[in-house]
């Protein structure tokens, strides 16, 4: 009786602190400080930031704006962002506030991110997330990470019995810490960051010892869905409030003043079958030999698919000086390999044949992604390209999309989101 009293007392200061933040919330939207005109917000980042979809309780980002850019992808880092920042954003928009939310592989292009942001938009707020999930927190005694020793114990979803299971014990005997990696080492990434970019940070609380770890993770565990990944929807209010506060306190104001996008980037994909017309100007092919089709029924994905005898496509670089291209693909594993491998080369630029195996083994469960990798240097105007598969397979080879970037940035591999 005494554990479920204490455990009422503590999941009652959470919803204190929570309700707090839809108080705060209430007060409507953030508008600046010389216009009646709102806040321009827009967000990267990755689940955490799209929150569970359609229907369900709004994001952090739809809390502070009725009308913000949600440019988060599921399953990814900041690489993509980094080489596609122009793209992403587009030409004709403009921000006052920037929130970008990469917690876990932060070190894959966050800094490049910043800097073209920080390009661009000079007089917008930037504001890198400096929060933390239950995957980043090791036990110390019992050498497992802190989600393992949870299902090790029988403990699989972050729910009521699970609280009270923590609760019960004593945080000095089992050892419960956060790895480096997401502690020393990232506080001191950010805050090269906030030195470098002026960009703000927002975070949670981690200065915890070992009597006071308990009470840390009892707070937050009622930030976070049961699956341990998405935020709640406390979550999302709470890192809402915390976004306010420094808007706030910054007097963030409303600014039309834009810089460069550098050297540009060019980033197209058609999965979802709208072909930009952009794509239209910069992609040539064959239609006897090269199909655009559906290949998932279900999601209604759509891929260009190349026949075993190959062909050469036409990829435009509108750019004055050479670029780098990359071509992005359908990939299984990691046991099933559906897709041929596929030799591609860009002709008369000196450039050797690349090998690609549509192929990724790093996964303990079927996988069905996107993977993109790096083809070679792109001559200005149009390039001829040879994607020719080399076996037979169950599958042609399909390719979805392709960069044209300074190629300083590279892919990481962080995988695309699982269409299967």
């Amino acid at each position: 009786m005494f554990y479920k009293f204490q455990w009422n007392i503590v999941f009652f200061v959470s919803l204190v602190r929570l309700v707090t933040s839809i108080r705060i919330l209430n007060d409507g939207v953030i508008v600046s400080n010389t216009t009646d005109l709102p806040l321009r917000y827009v967000a990267f980042g990755t689940a955490v930031s799209l929150g569970y979809g359609e229907g369900e309780s709004k994001t952090y980002l739809e809390l502070l704006s009725r009308d913000g850019v949600n440019l988060a992808i599921k399953g990814s880092d900041p690489s993509y962002p980094a080489m596609c920042t122009q793209t992403m954003i587009g030409d004709d928009k403009i921000y006052d506030v920037i929130i970008i939310e990469y917690d876990v592989q932060f070190e894959s292009g966050l800094r490049s991110l910043c800097r073209r942001l920080r390009q661009r938009f000079p007089e917008a707020t930037i504001i890198v997330t400096q929060t933390w999930n239950f995957s980043m927190l090791y036990v110390k005694y019992k050498q497992k990470m802190f989600l393992t020793w949870l299902r090790d114990e029988g403990y699989e979803k972050n729910n009521l019995e699970t609280r009270e299971f923590l609760l019960n014990q004593n945080i000095k005997d089992i050892g419960i810490s956060f790895l480096w990696h997401y502690l020393e080492h990232r506080i001191e990434y950010t805050s090269q960051l906030e030195h470098d970019f002026n960009v703000k940070i927002y975070s949670w609380e981690i200065d915890a010892d070992e009597e006071h770890m308990k009470y840390l993770l009892l707070n937050h565990l009622t930030l976070y869905s049961d699956d341990w990944v998405h935020l709640s929807e406390y979550g999302h209010q709470f890192i809402a409030d915390g976004i306010q506060k420094i808007v706030k306190k910054f007097r963030i104001k409303r600014s039309d003043n834009v810089g460069t996008w550098g050297d540009g980037d060019v980033c197209v994909q058609w999965l979802d079958g709208m072909v930009v017309e952009k794509a239209k100007r910069l992609l040539q092919y064959d239609r006897s030999f090269v199909s655009f089709e559906k290949f998932n029924l279900e999601k209604k994905f759509y891929a260009l698919h190349f026949s075993n005898r190959g062909n050469v496509i036409k990829i435009t670089n509108p750019f004055s000086e050479t670029r780098k291209l990359s071509l992005t693909y359908m990939a299984t594993g990691p046991d099933k390999q559906i897709y041929p491998k596929t030799l591609v080369q860009i002709i008369k630029t000196g450039s050797p044949p690349v090998i690609i195996i549509p192929f990724n083994s790093n996964y303990r469960y079927p996988i069905h992604i996107q993977l993109t990798k790096e083809i070679g240097p792109l001559n200005p105007g149009v390039n001829n390209v040879i994607i020719k598969p080399l076996e037979k397979a169950e599958s042609s080879f399909r390719l979805v999309g392709f960069t044209i970037t300074n190629g300083n940035e590279k892919f990481s591999d962080i995988l695309e989101e699982d269409i299967m």
